[in-house]
């Protein structure tokens, strides 16, 4: 069934980042609901469309996501400055329907819905990773700008990731369990609900895989355990492993769609 817009058309707003979240079971009524679509625009916009095409949330960042991630309880979005936040989510807070104005919605970190308590996104921690990331740029060439993550896939087993850069180079990171969970408060220390939330500053460690585009990468997914494929704006697509040393070795399967 083709459902009518979600977002309207002379809206000005341009999507540059998109995932799913899983569907899950109702535990009230035993229902299957289908997983929501949650979008990110260039305007500093996060929106999340349910299953029915119906807007259910929308919020502001204070920077422009460039790719976005669903994961087990969390949310991780990158940004423009190559900062990965590791935002909490509150599921049962998430509104039926969205009622505000997509122009003007409410900051990330505020409450789902007008006079509600809950709040639906939680930014619980984050990594800098623009350092490790301009550091291969720079050793190939010092007069290259600085280069942003634009695509952010996890693994079937949300083990680890693969992600991509505005230059081209494709990098692997450690999804561990530690990532998504709240950190525990130090012993002798209680828990205030009235507390502020305190972010954690956190280590992300990248490890590089690949620079074997002549142009830029567009797509990227993992197509099983350890093998990824990738294409780019040339209509190239390439099956890698993500597992194997690191090369800029250009001789992996190559498939070229006709312009």
């Amino acid at each position: 069934k083709l459902l009518p817009p979600s977002l309207p058309v002379d809206g000005g707003l341009s999507i540059c980042a998109y995932s799913w979240t899983p569907g899950f079971v109702n535990e009230k009524t035993d229902e299957q609901m289908p997983g929501s679509f949650i979008v990110a625009t260039r305007q500093s916009t996060l929106i999340i469309i349910g299953g029915d095409g119906v807007i259910r949330h929308a919020c502001t960042t204070e920077s422009p996501i460039t790719s976005l991630q669903v994961l087990s309880g969390a949310l991780a979005t990158f940004h423009a400055n190559n900062l990965l936040n590791i935002w909490m989510v509150e599921e049962e807070a998430l509104p039926g329907e969205f009622t505000g104005s997509l122009l003007d919605p409410p900051a990330m970190e505020d409450s789902a819905s007008e006079g509600g308590p809950h709040i639906l996104f939680r930014l619980g921690k984050s990594a800098d990773v623009g350092e490790q990331v301009d550091r291969v740029v720079r050793h190939r060439k010092d007069t290259e700008p600085p280069s942003n993550i634009v695509q952010f896939e996890a693994g079937p087993s949300f083990d680890f990731a693969i992600l991509v850069t505005t230059s081209g180079d494709v990098w692997r990171a450690e999804l561990s369990e530690e990532l998504t969970k709240d950190k525990e408060p130090a012993e002798g220390e209680e828990e205030e609900e009235e507390a502020e939330a305190v972010v954690e500053n956190i280590e992300f460690p990248l490890q590089w895989l690949r620079w074997f585009h002549t142009r830029l990468i567009t797509a990227v997914c993992v197509v099983r355990e350890g093998i990824c494929a990738s294409a780019d704006e040339g209509g190239m697509v390439r099956i890698w492993e993500a597992l194997g040393e690191p090369t800029c070795e250009t001789s992996y399967p190559a498939i070229v769609m006709p312009s």
